[in-house]
């Protein structure tokens, strides 16, 4: 039996009983699903602390330890599989047990194994909902739609992307910051056969560079917290994005070992683990990828800096600006050849700041090429902390509309979108004053 994405099914048996788990294995092998089989508890625990298995069938009557105590250990799991229940005593108490201490069901003896196929399932599809959920409440990002480029570079990286996506090669994704190397390193992700399965992505984190476990967990760590299971397991059989300039010097030694060996250790634990999840490493265009420069089978992309892809600044400020929270907004042409001048230093990630910031000041629904300017004027069209910050230009902005509408402040309020209450408390924070009129003298006439 396979999964979604075409993967099987991969189920462990712990069967003291010979016969029985022989039948029970070629029946289940004949299903599809991925079996292995052990015949007491402990290798059990062994076998499951080693693999991350989907679903596993546990007798509860083995020798070295009982399934009841296979369960308690599986507690402190941090990516446990779906446990079903074998028992030959069939008493309530037992499942209760069993239940409580977290397995999916039970089932007792002599069953059909047209019930097993059937429970095995239904544990599965369980396993893969908390992973789905899991997924939808880690990640923000959604994942992008077609990617297309008129720049010659560009659209080479693209055609490579095509060919490669659908493989499990791991990816070396190089270019300047604010080039776009996560969102290609996504829609990687999306034209793959993993795009049922998990998008993990590791970035730096207030600062923090990320340390190895991190990606490969600890075995014991108790369930919930951050990401316990580490980052290769919480995105098994999908993709795990490593932005590789937020890593410590031993996470980037362990990820380039993982890559040689396709396999790890968790941090307390001395089982190797099997890495299913695929590789996406984004780094800086400087470093080259030099510590990764030998592995094999790997695809490297090197992403072009936006100064070099003026044919893509139409469509890509339309994509930004699509994407921004609020009113829709559009890009007037002689914008467009404003956007053309600037040398983006900071790549795509400064042009969609740049374009937030005019969707938030524009007095219209196109930006035009004197929204862009007034930035350009203010030098507040850089990232990090190059230029003006959005307070001085939110100032600007209001002081602009009021001088031109003779601070009439209800034009005014109406031009910015804003109500009259919000202006005038905007005027009081920003301290404007209305000038004062002057007064001509009168002259009496003589006499």
């Amino acid at each position: 039996m396979s999964s979604e994405n075409g993967a099987p099914i991969r189920l462990l048996i712990a069967e003291d009983e010979e016969h029985l788990g022989a039948i029970l294995e070629h029946f289940l092998r004949g299903r599809g699903y991925t079996v292995t089989m052990c015949r007491d508890g402990r290798a059990a625990l062994t076998e499951l602390h080693a693999v991350p298995y989907d679903v596993a069938l546990i007798d509860i009557v083995m020798p070295q330890m009982d399934g009841l105590e296979v369960l308690r250990h599986l507690q402190n799991e941090p990516a446990p599989p779906e446990v079903i229940i074998i028992t030959g005593n069939g008493t309530i108490d037992t499942a209760i047990t069993a239940i409580k201490l977290g397995a999916y069901d039970y089932i007792s003896k002599p069953y059909r194994m047209a019930e097993i196929d059937v429970m095995v399932r239904r544990a599965w599809e369980k396993r893969e909902l908390g992973k789905a959920n899991v997924m939808l409440r880690s990640r923000s990002h959604v994942l992008p739609s077609a990617m297309t480029s008129g720049n010659a570079v560009m659209a080479s990286v693209l055609e490579t992307v095509a060919v490669t996506a659908p493989t499990d090669a791991p990816i070396i994704i190089l270019g300047e910051r604010g080039t776009g190397k996560s969102h290609v390193a996504r829609y990687i992700h999306a034209l793959s056969g993993r795009v049922r399965d998990s998008l993990i992505e590791i970035r730096r984190s207030a600062g923090e560079l990320t340390d190895a476990a991190a990606l490969v967990g600890r075995q014991g760590t108790p369930s919930g917290g951050a990401m316990p299971a580490g980052a290769f397991l919480a995105a098994d059989r999908g993709t795990t994005v490593i932005d590789v300039d937020s890593l410590s010097a031993g996470a980037t030694s362990m990820v380039g070992a993982v890559l040689a060996e396709k396999s790890f250790t968790r941090a307390g634990g001395s089982a190797r683990v099997p890495l299913t999840s695929r590789l996406i490493l984004c780094m800086d265009e400087s470093s080259g990828g030099d510590a990764f420069a030998n592995v094999d089978g790997a695809v490297r992309l090197s992403l072009p800096p936006l100064r070099q892809r003026h044919e893509d600044l139409a469509s890509l400020a339309g994509e930004l600006l699509g994407s921004q929270v609020g009113p829709v907004h559009t890009i007037a042409p002689e914008a467009i050849e404003v956007l053309a001048s600037y040398s983006w230093p900071g790549n795509v990630q400064e042009l969609s700041v740049v374009l937030a910031r005019c969707a938030l000041l524009a007095t219209r629904e196109n930006i035009s090429a004197g929204d862009l300017r007034l930035l350009l004027a203010t030098g507040a069209i850089g990232v990090e902390g190059r230029g003006a910050p959005l307070s001085d230009l939110e100032k600007l902005h209001i002081e602009a509309m009021l001088v031109r509408f003779h601070w009439h402040q209800g034009r005014a309020a109406e031009a910015l979108g804003i109500s009259t209450k919000t202006l005038y408390r905007k005027m009081r924070e920003f301290g404007f004053q209305r000038p004062r009129k002057r007064k001509l003298a009168r002259v009496r006439p003589e006499g």
